[in-house]
């Protein structure tokens, strides 16, 4: 489990242009994360590998690329991985992923744009981290594994009702059920 905190206060990754970049340059030098997520001064990021102080490393210098240009010291130190035991594992992801919940910056996991829960939930068109993938590393079955993962994840008090409910996503098709101009407007009302 890495943690990067940004410096003195800064909140730079609540601007969404900022935080896109340093999204795709953590799933560029992550493809195989566990989970993410991206919040106004700092990142989360829990990843398998064999060597830790390597991927420190591997975070300093994405987040570096992805910020660059942006003024000196931009980030802190980041400090050493936290070491995660095989049965905390599933905790230290709900951890990450309910980050935004606990700092009252949404009260639905879902509903954070930069967070891999909503890859894992089936509602990105490129997860980073699918559902499948998880319920491999977490030593669960695949079948059923996001509703189950969604009540584990959502049974935190600081969660709404409604983000409780079963969460289905879309079934890809062929042919659109909407126009683009419909598609448009939802896609500006959500945002």
């Amino acid at each position: 489990h890495l943690v990067a905190h940004l410096a003195f206060g800064r909140r730079d990754l609540a601007e969404p242009a900022v935080a896109r970049r340093v999204w795709a340059g953590m799933q560029r030098a992550f493809p195989e994360a566990l989970g993410t997520v991206i919040m106004p001064d700092h990142v989360h990021l829990d990843e398998e590998t064999d060597d830790p102080d390597e991927a420190r490393r591997e975070l300093a210098q994405a987040l570096s690329r992805a910020t660059y240009g942006m003024g000196e010291r931009l980030w802190l130190p980041i400090p050493a991985p936290e070491l995660v035991r095989e049965e905390k594992l599933r905790r230290v992801v709900r951890y990450v992923l309910l980050n935004p919940c606990r700092r009252g910056l949404t009260t639905d996991p879902a509903a954070w744009i930069w967070s891999t829960y909503r890859d894992v939930m089936g509602a990105t068109a490129r997860p980073w981290v699918d559902a499948p993938r998880l319920a491999r590393r977490l030593g669960e079955r695949e079948v059923g594994f996001p509703e189950r993962f969604q009540r584990y994840v959502t049974q935190d008090g600081r969660v709404e009702e409604q983000a409780r409910q079963r969460f289905v996503p879309a079934e890809p098709t062929d042919s659109p059920k909407h126009c683009l101009e419909e598609i448009a407007v939802a896609v500006a009302a959500s945002l």
